[in-house]
C-alpha cells in the first residue's frame, strides 16, 4: 500500500509525512510532491492508493489534479486538506468521489481515523476489484475451465474421490452442486480411413468438436486429436431416448462430414466420482469391439455377437487357384451381412484374416511364388493394424491382397513346363522324405544327372536342391498347422535329418521358426451372444 502527499508548502508536507506510523498502519511507501506537475509525474510511474492533497496550489490546484486522476481513471482515494472552508471546494469534491474533505491544521487523531477508515475502503475496493476480474476470467474461460476439470476427472489425474473433486471444483470455482448431479457419458470413436491421413489434425478435431457441440447443446465435449472423444450430459437435461436419437444424429452428421466411421457407447448416468472407472469399462469394451458405421450401444444393456465364421478351406483354395476371387469376396460379404445388428469382435477379424492368409499361402506355394513378391512394396496396405481397424479396413485389405495373388498366379500358370521337368517335380513331391539326390532323379528318366540339373535350372529358375527344400518346408507347413506332431517328427518325415539344419531352412524361407509358425493355426473360439 502506498500514499503521495502533494502540497506546495514542503514545511506542510514534511509535517504530515512526520506525524505518523506508517508502518504500523500498512503503508510501506510514503511519496511526496510540491506541485501538480510533480504528482502528474510520480502518478505516471506508478499506480498510487491514497491521495492526500492541498487544494488551493499555485499552477494548479487539488481540484484539477483530482480531475486529472478521475480523466486518467486512476483508481485513487482522495483525502483534501485546506484551510478554508468554502462550499465550491466542497462541492466540486462530491462530484470527484473524495473521500474526505479536512481543513487545515489537521489534528494527529483525526488524520489517524480517517486514514484507518481510507485503508480500509482501499483494501475492500482491492478485493471486489480481484474478484470481478476472477468473474470475467471464468465467464471468458468457463468452457476450457470444465473441459480442463473433466479431463483430469476422465483420465484419473483428479482421484476419484468425492473430497478431491469436491476441492478441485472449488479450486477452480466451480459450482459444487454438479456434485449432486448424474451423467450419460458417451464414448465416440472415430476410425478414420486412408483419405482421414490428408486432413489437417486441428481441422478433424474442429469438425468433430463442432458437430458434437451442436448435437448435445449444455454437453461436455473433452477429446484429444485423432483420439476417442467423450461427452457427457446431465442426465436432467437429457432424457435415455434423448440420448440415442442424438446420437445417432451425430453419428450421421460426422459420417458425411469426415472420412471415418463412428461408433458411439454409452454408459448408464453416474455420479462425477464413478466417472473414471466408468470411463475405463467403456474403453475396455470398446477396444473389444468392431462393426459396421453408425452402431450406438447401450453398455448397461445386452447385445449379441456375432458368431465366428466358419469357411471351407478347400472351397477357398479352388477359388484362388481356379481365380475365382469374387466367390472368396461373396462369401465375407455374406458373412458380414449377416451379422447385421451383432457387435463384431476383433477376435473374429482375427480369424478371418488367418483364414484369407493361409489360403493366399497354400496357392503361392503351391506355384513356388516367394511370399515376399506379393507382401512388399505395399507397407500401408497390410499393416495388421490398420487391416484389424474396422470392418471396412478388412474388406478393403482382403480385395488387394486376393486380386494380387490371382494376377501372380495367372502368370506362373501361363509359364508351362516342360513333361520331364513336370515327372521330376512329380516325384519329388511324392517322396519327400527319401533320397532325393541329383542321381536318384535322373535314373527316374532316365538322364545324365548334369543334364538334368542343367534343363531344370533354365525351365524353374531355382537350382533342384532349392526347389526340394522348398517342397519340403511346404508340406512341413502343412504338417505344423494340420497336426500335433512334434516339430522334431515333422522335420524326419519331410526329408531332414537334422533337427537344426530343419529349423535353419525354415526360418530361412518363411522368416520364422516352425514354432512361431505353428502358432498362426486360428482358435477355435466359442460364439457369443
Amino acid at each position: 500500500m502506498n500514499i503521495l502527499i502533494v502540497d506546495d508548502e514542503p514545511i506542510s508536507a514534511d509535517s504530515l509525512t512526520s506525524m505518523l506510523d506508517w508502518d504500523a498502519l500498512g503503508i510501506s511507501d510514503v511519496m511526496k510532491a510540491y506541485s501538480m506537475k510533480q504528482a502528474q509525474q510520480i502518478f505516471e510511474k506508478c499506480p498510487i492508493d491514497i491521495l492526500i492533497s492541498d487544494i488551493e496550489m499555485p499552477c494548479g490546484s487539488g481540484i484539477e489534479l483530482m480531475e486529472w486522476v478521475r480523466a486518467k481513471d486512476y483508481k485513487t482515494l482522495c483525502i483534501f486538506l485546506t484551510s478554508f472552508s468554502k462550499f465550491e471546494y466542497a462541492s466540486r469534491a462530491v462530484k470527484l468521489q473524495i473521500f474526505e474533505y479536512l481543513l487545515k491544521p489537521v489534528e494527529y487523531n483525526q488524520l489517524q481515523e480517517t486514514l484507518t477508515r481510507a485503508l480500509k475502503k482501499v483494501q475492500e475496493e482491492q478485493v471486489q476489484q480481484i474478484r470481478q476480474l476472477q468473474g470475467k476470467y471464468w465467464q471468458d474461460n468457463r468452457k476450457t475451465i470444465m473441459q480442463h476439470f473433466w479431463r483430469n476427472v476422465i483420465s484419473g489425474k483428479t482421484p476419484s474421490t468425492s473430497s478431491a473433486i469436491m476441492q478441485t471444483l472449488e479450486k477452480e470455482h466451480i459450482s459444487t452442486g454438479i456434485m449432486s448431479h448424474s451423467y450419460w457419458i458417451l464414448l465416440l470413436r472415430s476410425i478414420p480411413d486412408m483419405e482421414a491421413a490428408q486432413w489437417p489434425t486441428d481441422l478433424w478435431s474442429f469438425a468433430i468438436n463442432n458437430i458434437l457441440e451442436e448435437t448435445f447443446p449444455g454437453g461436455q465435449v473433452i477429446g484429444e486429436p485423432r483420439q476417442d472423444t467423450w461427452i457427457l450430459q446431465d442426465t436432467g437435461e437429457c432424457s435415455r431416448e434423448e440420448i440415442q436419437s442424438r446420437s445417432q444424429t451425430a453419428i450421421n452428421a460426422l459420417s458425411m462430414a469426415l472420412p471415418a466411421e463412428f461408433l458411439v457407447f454409452c454408459s448408464s448416468p453416474c455420479r462425477i466420482e464413478e466417472t473414471y472407472s466408468v470411463c475405463s469399462s467403456l474403453q475396455h469394451k470398446a477396444d473389444l469391439c468392431l462393426s459396421v458405421n453408425g452402431l450406438f450401444l447401450w453398455m448397461d444393456r445386452p447385445y449379441l455377437v456375432a458368431q465366428i465364421p466358419e469357411f471351407s478351406a478347400e472351397r477357398w483354395n479352388n477359388a484362388l487357384l481356379s481365380n475365382d476371387t469374387e466367390l472368396i469376396l461373396e462369401d465375407i460379404d455374406s458373412y458380414f451381412a449377416s451379422t447385421k445388428g451383432c457387435i463384431i469382435r476383433r477376435d473374429i477379424l482375427e480369424t478371418l484374416y488367418h483364414q484369407l492368409l493361409n489360403c493366399v499361402y497354400h496357392c503361392l506355394e503351391f506355384y513356388r511364388i516367394p511370399l515376399n513378391t506379393v507382401f512388399q512394396n505395399q507397407p500401408d496396405s497390410y499393416n495388421i493394424q490398420q487391416i484389424m481397424n474396422s470392418v471396412t479396413s478388412f474388406k478393403v485389405w482382403a480385395e488387394v491382397i486376393l486380386n494380387t495373388v490371382s494376377m501372380k498366379l495367372s502368370l506362373s500358370q501361363s509359364l508351362c513346363t516342360s513333361p520331364i521337368i513336370n515327372a521330376v517335380c512329380k516325384y519329388i513331391r511324392e517322396n519327400l522324405n527319401e533320397d532325393l539326390s541329383r542321381t536318384v532323379l535322373a535314373e527316374q528318366i532316365p538322364m545324365n544327372p548334369d543334364y538334368l540339373s542343367t534343363l531344370f535350372r533354365q525351365e524353374m529358375e531355382c537350382s533342384l536342391v532349392e526347389y526340394i527344400t522348398v517342397e519340403r518346408i511346404k508340406a512341413a507347413k502343412h504338417l505344423l498347422l494340420s497336426t500335433t506332431l512334434p516339430v522334431s517328427e515333422i522335420a524326419i518325415r519331410t526329408g531332414f535329418q537334422n533337427i537344426s539344419y530343419f529349423t535353419k531352412q525354415f526360418k530361412r524361407l518363411a522368416n520364422q521358426t516352425p514354432f512361431q509358425y505353428r502358432k498362426l493355426k486360428p482358435k477355435n473360439n466359442t460364439n457369443k451372444t
